[in-house]
C-alpha cells in the first residue's frame, strides 16, 4: 500500500525527473563523441585532449537547460497545459505542471553545477593551448606563444571575459536562491534573480569569434597527414580512412559557429510573449473590497472582479507599485465567488519584507483612493481603490 501511495503521489514526478536526466546524458555524451571522432576536430582535439570533449559537452547541456528553464516560469502556457490537456493523462500532467517551480531550480541547480564544469574545462584547455602550442598549423592556436599564461588567453577573447562575468552573476544568483535568504529578504532574491537579463545578453554572444577551431578543407587536406607535429600530447582519436590521405594543401581552419540562439532563441521568445500578455492582461478592474486583520501577523483581502472565477488551488499574483516598482507576489485563493457572495479572498502573513511594507501601507492609507494591479494564473486581475480596514 505505501508504495502504490508514493508511486500515485510521487511517481510521475521521479519518473519526469529521471527522463529529463537521461535527456541530459544523451545530450552530453553524443557531443563528446562528436568532438572526440569528427575528423574537422582533429588537429583542435589532437592539442586539448579530452577536455575539449568535456567543455563542449558541457556547452550543449548548458545550452538545453537555459532555454528549458524559463519555459516553468510561463505561467499563461502552463494554465494553459494544465487545463486543456486530455483526460486520459489530465491527472498525471497536472502534477507534474504543479511543480513547474520544482523543475525550474532542477534545471537552475543543473546550470550552477555544469557551468562550473565547463569552466575547469576551458582552464583546462587555456592550458594546453599555452603547453602544446602547434608552431607549424598556426591557424589552430588561441595561445600567440608557447608557455602563455593561460588567464591571458581567456582574458583576451570574448568567450573568456563573458565567461568570467556569467559565472559570476550565476553565483550571486544562486547564493540568493538559497531558502534562508528568500525568507530573510525577498528583495534580494527577487532583484538578483533579474541578473537573468544580463545572463542571457551574455549567453547570445558569448561564443562569438570563439577559440576553438574546425578544419574547413577536409577534401584537400586529410586531418593528420602531416604528422610531424611534435606538440601532439595524445595519439587519439583516428580520423577516417588511412589508405585514401590526401595532403594537397596545408590545413585551414575558421572558428567552430556559435549554436546557444539556437537552444534558447524559442524559449526566451516564448517567455518574453508569455510575460507580455500577462502584463497586458493585468490592465484588467478589480476592487478591493475590505481589509481585515488577523491574529499571528495575518491580513485578509476581499476584492472584487466582474466575471471572475477561481477554482482551488488557483493563486493571484500580488503587486503594489508604492512599495516595489516589479516584485509581483503569489498568494493562494482563499474564498470564492459565489451567486450570493461576488467576492473573493486572499490571506497574507505579513511577516516578510515585503508583506510587512505593504500591511503598513494599507494602514497609513485607508481611505486614498489608489491603484493595486493583482494577477492569477488565469483571469488576470487589476484594482481600482481601497477599502476601509477592518480587524477580527
Amino acid at each position: 500500500m505505501r508504495l502504490a501511495g508514493w508511486c500515485r503521489n510521487h511517481g510521475p514526478k521521479s519518473l519526469f525527473l529521471t527522463a529529463w536526466i537521461t535527456v541530459n546524458v544523451i545530450v552530453f555524451w553524443r557531443t563528446y563523441l562528436h568532438f572526440k571522432y569528427e575528423p574537422k576536430y582533429f588537429y583542435i582535439h589532437e592539442m586539448l585532449g579530452p577536455w575539449l570533449c568535456i567543455s563542449r559537452g558541457t556547452a550543449a547541456v548548458l545550452n538545453l537547460n537555459c532555454g528549458v528553464v524559463l519555459l516553468p516560469m510561463c505561467r499563461s502556457l502552463t494554465t494553459v497545459l494544465r487545463c486543456s490537456w486530455s483526460r486520459l493523462s489530465r491527472r498525471s500532467m497536472r502534477m507534474i505542471l504543479d511543480h513547474a517551480k520544482g523543475f525550474h531550480i532542477v534545471c537552475g541547480t543543473t546550470i550552477v553545477l555544469v557551468s562550473l564544469v565547463h569552466f575547469l574545462g576551458h582552464m583546462f584547455n587555456a592550458a594546453n593551448f599555452s603547453k602544446h602550442y602547434n608552431a607549424i598549423y598556426t591557424g589552430v592556436n588561441a595561445a600567440s606563444y608557447q608557455d602563455q599564461d593561460p588567464l591571458l588567453i581567456l582574458l583576451g577573447c570574448i568567450p573568456g571575459v563573458t565567461g568570467f562575468i556569467m559565472l559570476a552573476v550565476l553565483c550571486v544568483m544562486t547564493t540568493a536562491s538559497f531558502y534562508a535568504v528568500r525568507s530573510g529578504c525577498y528583495d534580494i532574491f527577487w532583484y538578483t534573480h533579474r541578473l537573468f537579463i544580463v545572463f542571457y545578453l551574455l549567453l547570445l554572444i558569448h561564443a562569438i569569434r570563439g577559440v576553438l577551431k574546425q578544419q574547413t578543407n577536409l577534401q584537400s587536406h586529410t586531418p593528420g597527414c602531416h604528422y610531424n607535429n611534435q606538440s601532439v600530447p595524445w595519439p587519439e582519436p583516428e580520423h577516417g580512412d588511412r589508405d585514401t590521405i590526401v595532403c594537397d594543401t596545408e590545413p585551414y581552419f575558421s572558428t567552430i559557429g556559435a549554436e546557444s540562439w539556437l537552444w534558447v532563441g524559442t524559449p526566451l521568445l516564448i517567455y518574453l510573449c508569455d510575460t507580455a500578455y500577462r502584463w497586458c492582461k493585468c490592465r484588467q478592474p478589480v476592487t478591493v473590497v475590505h481589509v481585515r486583520e488577523h491574529p499571528s501577523d495575518c491580513i485578509e483581502l476581499q476584492l472584487k472582479k466582474e466575471g471572475f472565477s477561481a477554482k482551488p488551488g488557483q493563486y493571484i499574483l500580488l503587486h503594489c507599485p508604492e512599495i516595489s516598482s516589479f516584485e509581483w507576489h503569489p498568494y493562494t485563493v482563499t474564498s470564492f465567488p459565489r451567486a450570493h457572495k461576488a467576492t473573493f479572498g486572499i490571506h497574507i502573513r505579513t511577516r516578510g519584507d515585503w508583506a510587512g511594507r505593504l500591511k503598513n501601507y494599507l494602514q497609513r492609507n485607508q481611505t486614498d483612493s489608489y491603484s493595486l494591479p493583482l494577477r492569477n494564473t488565469d483571469p488576470l486581475l487589476y484594482q481600482h481603490r481601497w477599502p476601509l480596514w477592518g480587524s477580527k
